[in-house]
């Protein structure tokens, strides 16, 4: 894992975590 990678890989999962967390949001408001 380079210099390079590691702010890209970062950056990569905290979108991860933020579309996991957008799709249960909508899941959780469906009726």
């Amino acid at each position: 894992m380079g210099a390079i990678d590691f702010p890209f890989n970062r950056v990569w999962k905290l979108k991860n975590v933020a579309n996991f967390v957008e799709f249960f949001t909508l899941c959780w408001n469906m009726p």
